[in-house]
């Protein structure tokens, strides 16, 4: 598969290794489903972008145009408090394995859903560190813009951008 700059192919990875978990949704429209637990959705809320930027591959590093620090408040909600603490693992688990070390796992708050509510939740911070790859612009009004770089499937797993962000 082919690395793109698109958080939201991270986002998918990370969702198909814990699609035995719950379900993975993306926006905050996804917060008023009356669905049930479990589930974690993720809403993009803040993000930074740093122009000295470099990926690793092993010991060959290669610059990039940029990586975005993308923050997500990832909705972690399960029937009770253990299993919404094991949901949490579950996700910074899946995160490790796709993100390499491209990630922050910030603070969390705990939300007990209360009597006419079902469950728990945990509103967890996430920064997804996302190389900006150069992009393909549209030759015509309405057509694709697409990224012109791409990296190998082996490449995307053990991508690690480091940066400068504050923290």
């Amino acid at each position: 598969m082919a690395m793109t700059s698109a958080p939201t192919d991270r986002i998918d990875e990370i969702g198909a290794l814990l699609v035995n978990c719950g379900s993975t949704k993306f926006g905050s429209n996804n917060l008023s489903n009356n669905d049930s637990p479990p589930r974690y959705v993720w809403i993009p809320t803040d993000d930074d972008y740093e122009s000295e930027a470099s990926v690793e591959f092993g010991a060959l590093e290669l610059g990039l145009q940029g990586a975005f620090a993308q923050q997500f408040t990832v909705e972690v909600w399960g029937t009770d408090y253990a299993t919404t603490w094991r949901l949490r693992a579950a996700l910074i688990t899946a995160i490790r394995q796709v993100m390499a070390r491209a990630y922050r796992i910030g603070g969390a708050e705990w939300i007990n859903g209360g009597p006419d509510q079902r469950g728990w939740k945990c509103l967890q911070i996430v920064t997804l560190f996302i190389p900006l790859l150069d992009q393909d612009l549209p030759e015509q009004p309405g057509g694709a813009i697409t990224d012109s770089g791409t990296l190998t499937a082996r490449a995307t797993s053990v991508l690690r951008v480091t940066t400068h962000f504050d923290d």
